[in-house]
């Protein structure tokens, strides 16, 4: 029995070890190429903050500023929509199916703020803001630094739909 226990001790201690430099708190930069449902296209740098809260669910905080925007003409008059901010809260749940590869869940709350202008008449700003839900997968090239990649639905409202597929860094702190 002792032997038993010892031994079940020590495979807690390896696989523990195991992950112990996945879990606590992590960080990254992420692009976010965003498209709506009338196939406007947008880039966002998106900041990210989170921490392991179990070995296979984390919670996240992200935050991010509009690089590219999209316009168009319309009736011979340029029109354009610009990403401000977003900012997002969010859960993943996910498994290490390697030392090395977490794929995951992410689900949470996205705000979008952005500016609409055309031509002639101004600008016009606004938010949107509801459910955001995705799969994603962190690949770790080392046992702090790995490359995300993600495919997000970040709203789908009944005035828009928001898609982004993000492609980031994420460190391991």
């Amino acid at each position: 029995m002792r032997k038993t226990i010892l031994l079940f001790a020590a495979m807690l201690a390896i696989s523990s070890n195991a992950f112990a430099s996945q879990l606590g708190l992590y960080g990254g930069l992420q692009y976010q190429s965003i498209e709506d449902d009338e196939n406007t296209e947008l880039g966002v740098l998106s900041a990210r903050l989170g921490s392991f809260l179990t070995e296979n669910v984390s919670a996240e905080v992200r935050i991010g500023t509009g690089v590219s925007d999209h316009s168009e003409r319309i009736s011979g008059m340029k029109f354009s929509v610009e990403a401000d901010t977003t900012l997002g809260a969010y859960l993943r749940g996910g498994v290490f199916i390697t030392p090395r590869v977490y794929p995951y869940i992410i689900v949470g709350y996205t705000q979008f703020d952005y500016t609409a202008k055309l031509e002639g008449f101004g600008s016009f700003s606004d938010d949107e803001s509801g459910t955001s839900l995705g799969i994603g997968a962190e690949f770790f090239i080392n046992k702090k630094t790995g490359l995300t990649l993600e495919a997000m639905r970040l709203l789908d409202e009944d005035d828009i739909e928001l898609d982004a597929l993000n492609l980031g860094v994420v460190v391991n702190f």
